[in-house]
């Protein structure tokens, strides 16, 4: 009886809290009105990988005819305010850095935030994200000004089943960019050539990255470590079988990267591996990373935001994936990397040879069957990507 008591006062508590979460967008919206005049405000507030795949657009904004004599703003998430600052800061007139945590949990903070970006004038607002949440990107447009309001055709996983049509609510044009199976680039070149009508645009990620301002001596290969949902990580032990075996074959030198929650995987490995390798887990910025992958001999690395980081650097990657968002962010369109290898668990390849519809159903593929790839179905990769850079 206790035990249904505590959890009956959770539920209610969770419900005033989300009341009163989207309470705040309302009170925002009945801010006076200052509507712009040609002043356009982006919406980009995903996550790191999502930004790698579409940041090389953001130019065309500015370059169109249908917007170059605009003022451009972007609301963006704070977590790639580096990476922007480093290879995109001349594109806008302003950005408003959202720290998504902060937002979600600080009601202060989020009612001044929502005022400011309210208080910007808009007069035209582009959502440019897929995987929209009711609750963040869309409630930030909702509390915008502007008499055009535009997105995509958003798929369901950021939302509840009754948000699914708040969105005709909010927007005065949804656009069909393109559905599940597509991979995401593609989508978003899709949806930019009918918003901002400039013709067809190329399917492109990549970094400019020069130099390396700290390079490392010898040839080398990263492995990262991270993943952004727990469920998608790897197993320590396949690392190290991975580091061993081209470590041996090849000579090279095993490069750890990964966030400041990364440290622990990375000092076992240190400690299980017998020669020599190089810990950066948690010691480089996203920025430093990029420039480290720009110059190694391939990358390792599960369905997170650095797998995007190091395809856009041109690198070799290997992609360790479960098969959940089959197509949306693998394989790779030869145009953006040539050389980049997803590798599935055996369940996965043989539902892709039947041509399995059920690849497409987020609920019934799960994050955590990227732990039944076994080390040595990368092996055959590693092989491929080292013999053909010794015969070059």
């Amino acid at each position: 009886m206790f035990n249904y008591f505590c959890i009956r006062m959770k539920r209610i508590k969770n419900q005033i809290a989300s009341i009163i979460y989207k309470l705040i967008f309302v009170l925002v919206k009945l801010l006076p009105k200052r509507e712009g005049q040609k002043h356009l405000v982006l919406v980009k507030t995903d996550e790191i990988g999502d930004f790698v795949m579409f940041r090389n657009y953001f130019k065309y904004f500015r370059t169109s005819q249908k917007f170059n004599k605009y003022k451009i703003t972007l609301v963006a998430n704070a977590a790639w305010k580096k990476l922007y600052e480093e290879f995109d800061k001349d594109v806008f007139d302003d950005v408003i850095w959202l720290d998504k945590n902060k937002f979600k949990m600080d009601l202060l903070f989020r009612f001044s935030i929502l005022k400011k970006i309210r208080n910007l004038g808009a007069s035209y607002v582009i959502n440019c994200i897929y995987s929209r949440c009711t609750i963040i990107d869309d409630g930030i447009v909702f509390i915008l000004t502007g008499a055009k309001k535009v997105a995509m055709i958003a798929d369901k996983n950021n939302r509840l089943p009754n948000e699914h049509n708040w969105d005709r609510l909010i927007y005065t044009e949804i656009i069909d960019a393109g559905d599940v199976t597509l991979f995401d680039v593609q989508r978003s070149v899709n949806f930019l050539n009918k918003v901002i009508e400039v013709g067809n645009l190329p399917l492109e990620t990549k970094f400019k990255i020069a130099s390396d301002d700290n390079p490392i001596t010898g040839k080398y290969f990263i492995m990262f470590l991270g993943a952004g949902n727990p469920e998608r990580r790897w197993p320590v032990q396949n690392f190290i079988e991975i580091a061993e075996y081209t470590n041996k074959k090849y000579g090279l030198i095993p490069v750890l990267c990964g966030g400041p929650g990364d440290d622990v995987d990375a000092e076992k490995i240190e400690c299980l591996y017998k020669n020599r390798l190089i810990n950066l887990a948690g010691k480089t910025s996203l920025v430093e990373m990029a420039k480290k992958m720009a110059f190694a001999e391939f990358v390792i690395c599960v369905d997170t935001g650095a797998v995007h980081i190091a395809a856009a650097t041109g690198v070799p990657v290997i992609g360790l994936y479960s098969g959940k968002f089959f197509q949306r962010f693998a394989p790779y369109p030869k145009q953006i990397n040539e050389h980049f290898y997803p590798v599935y668990p055996d369940f996965v390849d043989e539902m892709i040879a039947k041509k399995d519809v059920r690849l497409f159903d987020t609920d019934i593929m799960k994050n955590d069957t990227i732990k039944q790839i076994a080390p040595t179905k990368v092996f055959p990769f590693v092989d491929l990507i080292c013999s053909s850079k010794m015969s070059n």
